[in-house]
């Protein structure tokens, strides 16, 4: 599990890992964090200091919004 913030809007979320990512999933992490017309998070609605493994998620999450898989 890792926690994913977003230090703009001052929200959090927690999401396995360990499962595998969706374009779908990844859409509703970012609505977690942040509104649908928000601008101060990245692709997974994170902005500031992440925990340490964010990276490898948010590269997974971009690829499969890349690809829409």
């Amino acid at each position: 599990m890792i926690t994913i913030r977003n230090d703009f809007t001052n929200r959090s979320t927690r999401v396995d890992d360990s499962k595998p990512m969706t374009a779908r999933k990844a859409q509703a992490i970012r609505r977690r964090l942040c509104a649908d017309d928000c601008t101060s998070g990245d692709h997974l609605g994170a902005r500031g200091p992440q925990e340490p493994g964010y990276d490898r998620l948010a590269d997974r999450a971009a690829q499969c919004i890349l690809t829409g898989r």
